[in-house]
């Protein structure tokens, strides 16, 4: 499975300007976020797919530090593995966790700190495939939820 819910235009204007990266990023996550606690699960797809991809830029682009980079790819994989179980994609949300896990593996760590940050989101992503496992009931994650999960598991 090929993630691309960015056009090839906004993909570079963004690896161009990933400082602007941010801003949307924020945008499609909020954006994305309320379809879904609102169940609005197609349309809440794009703007997640589109948070995803913008979070992968911003990490490659290193604008933020590696943590916070880290817990955006993290989280954005998250509601939209979420998203696609909502929408009946089961398959398609363990490709989409293994390529944020894909994703971190391949950041370099330049502290022991930093590997430890990267390795607590990698347990969380095999964490939430391991899930998809245990229950075809699923309806009740928002993402206050996965938000909190994430902050329970990382500190």
């Amino acid at each position: 499975m090929t993630i691309k819910f960015l056009c090839d235009k906004h993909r570079a204007m963004l690896n161009d300007h990933p400082v602007q990266a941010i801003n949307v990023w924020q945008d499609s996550f909020d954006q994305g976020s309320a379809l879904y606690d609102q169940r609005e699960w197609q349309q809440a797809i794009a703007f997640l797919g589109s948070a995803y991809e913008t979070a992968c830029i911003i990490m490659t682009s290193e604008v933020l530090d590696r943590s916070s980079a880290c817990e955006l790819v993290s989280t954005s994989a998250v509601l939209l593995a979420n998203t696609c179980v909502m929408l009946g994609h089961e398959a398609d949300s363990r490709k989409i966790y293994s390529l944020a896990i894909d994703q971190l593996e391949q950041q370099t760590a330049h502290s022991m700190q930093e590997r430890i940050s990267i390795n607590q989101y990698i347990a969380h992503l095999y964490r939430n495939i391991r899930r998809l496992e245990c229950s075809t009931e699923k309806t009740g994650i928002t993402t206050g939820n996965t938000l909190q999960l994430i902050s329970a598991t990382m500190h």
